[in-house]
């Protein structure tokens, strides 16, 4: 007897799946799948974190599933070959699944899987994820075609609908355990979180989005839900539309849905050019020779560069997984630009960090922040400007920096500049209580300026940020028709 499989990847919940949708529709004896693909973590991008997390995510799926007549069936190893073993077993007519914006890795492994399903005479069915389309034509409105995806009423995905699968394959039991200082896996607090933003932190989400301390609690905190497909983003869009149609909009509100809008976007940027995985997106910028100094680099990872806010908001992202995107931008521009490190020596680093890592927003992004598109703004952050703005009275500084506790506020930004005499008071021995600065940004700053500024301006990267703009940026009439509603 024939049978389908829904195979979960970055999808990791129940409502509002299309691929549980669609596999109702045919009556064939059903199994949900998820793998822990050896690939994966074994790959530098990935630590125990995400897989703990994921975890979470399974544990939630499993007693879902189960209290609708289902199994979820955990597996580890290479996909391939549990297909070719599955397929013996239980003659798989189709596989369902959503479409991934992944890594090198699993783009290959996806290749590699149609191949074999189509020599099988499996049909592997993919679906679009969160409004990023894949082969997407340039030629259509893709802000349209995303707002049009939004408002679709969400799929009505109960797994009772299926017909249960009977495998008697003992499943994979993870041994990943998550840190509790991190944030929990699952679909119920992925709606538990949404709730609670709108109905109370949104509130100070505009006012407090920059600043470290405070954002940690105003910030909606979905990230890793929405990385990891605990929660739909038209689940967010139509509970964000809901609110404010019963409670009335606000800026802070509009402010949130348009970066899940800008979010979706960057995703289809690197799902249309994967490349930047590896390579600058201005090739202009190849002509940048810059050699690792693993001194550097291991003191920006280990939180002792001697800049407070730095050393913080590392420390606060090793130990939680999360940071605010202003802190995020700042930790990239220090590495790149004050300590002159090419934006690859930390990419896989920080994506070990980050529990929403989610590949289609961290290379735009490493790139955007690194200075290397040749389209964006040069933004080189002064870290002690940041922290006087960001974190004033160094409430961020002093959770995440102890050593830094006697000093007072005003003072803590730079401890350098503490006299002799305000060292003994404090109690504070430069380069033993806490290390000396690493480089001196008030240099480093203007030396990275010069060195990139004259290729933004070349030729060469005028031309190739052309080229860029008109694979991913609207033309500026039509972005504006789109701010005045004629278009959406």
């Amino acid at each position: 007897m024939h049978s389908q499989i829904v195979w979960f990847k970055r999808d990791l919940r129940i409502s509002d799946h299309k691929a549980v949708h669609e596999a109702a529709k045919l009556e064939l004896p059903s199994l949900f799948l998820y793998i822990f693909e050896d690939i994966l973590i074994k790959d530098e991008h990935y630590s125990e974190r995400h897989f703990a997390f994921i975890s979470d995510c399974l544990t939630e799926l499993r007693i879902k599933l189960r209290s609708a007549g289902h199994d979820l069936l955990v597996l580890r190893g290479d996909c391939l070959s549990i297909f070719e073993e599955l397929h013996q077993k239980f003659q798989i007519s189709r596989v369902l699944s959503y479409e991934e914006t992944g890594i090198q890795k699993t783009f290959k492994r996806d290749i590699e899987l149609a191949k074999w399903f189509s020599q099988a005479g499996i049909e592997w069915l993919e679906f679009q994820s969160n409004g990023v389309f894949r082969r997407f034509d340039r030629a259509r409105n893709w802000h349209y075609d995303w707002e049009t995806r939004m408002k679709l009423v969400q799929y009505d995905s109960d797994p009772a609908h299926l017909t249960p699968l009977n495998h008697q394959i003992e499943s994979f039991h993870p041994p990943f355990r998550r840190n509790p200082s991190m944030q929990q896996g699952g679909e119920t607090i992925a709606q538990t979180v949404l709730a609670d933003f709108l109905q109370s932190r949104v509130k100070n989400y505009f006012k407090h989005i920059s600043r470290p301390f405070e954002s940690t609690d105003s910030c909606s905190r979905l990230s890793p839900y929405i990385a990891w497909g605990c929660i739909s983003i038209r689940q967010i869009i139509q509970a964000i539309d809901v609110h404010s149609a019963q409670f009335g909009s606000s800026r802070a509100l509009r402010q949130f849905r348009s970066r899940l809008h800008w979010q979706a976007h960057f995703i289809q940027k690197f799902e249309t050019e994967c490349r930047i995985e590896f390579e600058n997106i201005n090739p202009a910028f190849n002509a940048l020779r810059q050699d690792v100094n693993e001194t550097y680099l291991n003191a920006w990872k280990s939180g002792q560069t001697g800049y407070p806010l730095v050393d913080a908001s590392i420390r606060c992202l090793v130990q939680t997984g999360w940071i605010n995107f202003r802190m995020r931008a700042m930790l990239v521009s220090f590495l790149t630009h004050h300590l002159w490190q090419p934006w690859q020596a930390g990419s896989h680093w920080l994506a070990q960090q980050f529990l929403d890592f989610e590949p289609g927003i961290h290379y735009p992004q490493l790139q955007m922040q690194a200075g290397t598109t040749g389209v964006h703004i040069l933004r080189v952050y002064d870290p002690v400007k940041q922290s006087r703005e960001k974190d004033a009275e160094g409430k961020f500084i002093r959770k995440w920096v102890p050593e830094l506790n006697d000093v007072p506020y005003e003072l803590v930004h730079t401890p350098w500049l503490l006299s002799p005499m305000e060292q003994a008071f404090y109690n504070f021995m430069p380069g033993e209580t806490y290390p000396n600065r690493i480089v001196l940004t008030e240099k480093t700053g203007i030396e990275a300026g010069k060195k990139l500024w004259p290729i933004i301006k070349s030729a060469d990267a005028k031309k190739l940020a052309k080229i860029y703009m008109s694979r991913h940026v609207m033309a500026p009439e039509r972005r504006r028709a789109i701010k005045r509603g004629k278009i959406f």
